[in-house]
């Protein structure tokens, strides 16, 4: 195995096993996790946003609902 071959595993395997903590657990450090549920009327969960609400759409905004939201959020 060549020498970079062997420098690009080694890098690999230290960042898939760093110690960098994920922002759930970061979340979880400070009080734990931070849930927030968004629903809408448009359309139920699991379906494709209607097109009219995405890019390709005459550009209408999605009523959303927020409950729960953690403390200090702002929409």
């Amino acid at each position: 195995m060549s020498a970079r071959i062997k420098v690009a595993v080694l890098i690999a395997f230290a960042l898939r096993f760093s110690p960098w903590p994920s922002g759930e657990l970061f979340a979880q450090e400070k009080g734990g996790t931070m849930p927030l549920q968004i629903s809408s009327t448009a359309f139920s969960a699991g379906q494709a946003i209607p097109k009219k609400f995405t890019c390709d759409g005459p550009d209408v905004s999605l009523q959303l609902k927020w409950d729960d939201p953690p403390a200090n959020t702002q929409a």
